[in-house]
């Protein structure tokens, strides 16, 4: 979804940090507000909705970010729909022509494994686990496969299965099913994550009956061919080599995973990290982004998401340089835990680092009597009782502008040597 938005942030703070915006809401609730429907009007007449409860329409600008990141810039909005007709009703086609270079001609860089069919087949993945994703015989969707995510657009007829930071030499197989009778197109792409290249393959125009069903191995010998039991009897009839294969030179190399991250100070608000800098390909250059957090649990890969991002980001470094972190407003007396993710201009990211932890410190002012006594024969006389305390600090940092105040049980007959309320000062943790 998209990056450097709130799409897949559904807690209030700052949100990828790479970025400015800020949620100040803290409402957890889920809301679904209900849908408009828009009038039926060319990109010439938006202008006339400004005024009413479209006027967001005709606003001319990126909608997102405006950014040197390798996703470039947010889409035009619908004022612009002219030239941008495919960005608003034709989302898919639109980003599957996305191009990582900023060019307006290419299928972009395939960077996970993913296969793509149009109907009539049904598409089906299993890994070298037999674990599969895609349509069951109850009807439902099969998604064992860690990373894997399952897309049909009836409007397109198209149906696709990716695995996310998958590597096409590892034995996953796909499978295609007739469910119907023409032919279909099949796009494959299986990235090399060894040998930071990516491999695209096209199957056109593939005869295909309601007894069909045809597969492909992705493994490290690169053999793209289509294995086809056009009768359903279990044996191949026919190999169907692609009509093309395109490979590509990709960075597939994330950041180094931090192993290093240390809490090397806290006070009473704050805390400050240290930790090596990972590289942009794994431990060489420097990396596009250091995404810090922070929270009060223990972090896990599970309850990332839901950790706080740390807003002031340090310095980009190159691999290996030490690098600092402060972290402020944090509560006092409280124990936090700190983790990291580094991303490269690619916008991948590197493995969770390890989990430091720090308490803030606090102070705890003790107040204890020491002695009481006659300081003096007068004060004997005159019913003077004096009454010594001692004011101590047992916590773990110092109490700044300590201050006294009491009230005497009985005014009319007790009498009060210092005036209260004073200053005390600072007072030292012992």
């Amino acid at each position: 979804m998209a990056s450097g938005s709130h799409a897949n942030d559904c807690y209030p703070g700052p949100h990828d940090a790479p970025f400015t915006f800020i949620d100040e809401t803290e409402d957890h609730e889920l809301h679904q507000p209900a849908v408009t429907v828009l009038p039926d009007v060319g990109s010439a007449d938006l202008a006339s909705l400004a005024g009413g409860p479209f006027y967001w329409l005709a606003y001319q600008g990126a909608w997102g970010e405006l950014t040197s990141l390798p996703e470039g810039d947010g889409p035009q909005g619908p004022a612009a729909t002219l030239e941008h007709n495919s960005v608003w009703d034709d989302p898919f086609s639109w980003f599957n022509g996305l191009c990582w270079d900023g060019s307006d001609s290419c299928d972009g860089e395939p960077r996970d494994v993913s296969g793509s069919v149009h109907s009539p087949v049904d598409i089906h993945l299993y890994d070298a686990q037999g674990r599969h994703v895609g349509k069951n015989d109850a009807g439902g969707i099969d998604r064992q496969i860690p990373g894997a995510e399952y897309i049909e657009i009836p409007d397109l007829h198209e149906k696709s299965i990716t695995v996310h930071n998958g590597d096409g030499t590892q034995g996953y197989r796909f499978v295609l099913k007739g469910s119907g009778t023409g032919t279909f197109d099949f796009t494959l792409s299986s990235p090399d994550r060894v040998h930071n290249s990516a491999d695209t393959a096209k199957h056109l125009a593939v005869p295909v009956t309601t007894s069909t069903e045809a597969s492909v191995l992705l493994d490290g010998n690169k053999d793209y061919t289509l294995q086809i039991d056009n009768d359903g009897d279990g044996a191949v009839d026919e190999q169907r080599q692609p009509d093309s294969v395109v490979t590509q030179a990709v960075d597939l190399t994330p950041p180094a995973q931090t192993t290093d991250l240390s809490v090397t100070n806290v006070s009473s608000g704050n805390a400050t990290l240290a930790f090596a800098a990972p590289g942009d390909d794994a431990n060489a250059g420097t990396a596009q982004y250091y995404d810090i957090r922070y929270s009060t649990s223990p972090i896990t890969e599970d309850n990332w998401k839901e950790a706080m991002p740390l807003a002031d980001i340090p310095d980009l470094q190159v691999a290996g340089t030490q690098v600092t972190a402060t972290v402020t407003g944090l509560g006092a007396g409280t124990t936090y835990y700190f983790a990291l993710e580094a991303r490269d201009e690619t916008l991948q990211s590197s493995e969770l680092s390890n989990v430091a932890i720090g308490t803030t410190t606090i102070p705890s002012l003790t107040w204890a009597r020491q002695r009481v006594y006659w300081a003096s024969w007068a004060d004997y006389q005159n019913r003077k009782l004096s009454v010594d305390y001692r004011m101590s600090n047992t916590g773990t940092c110092l109490a700044f502008s300590a201050t006294i105040q009491a009230s005497a049980c009985n005014p009319g007959t007790d009498y009060i040597v210092s005036q209260l309320t004073f200053l005390v000062g600072e007072i030292y943790a012992v």
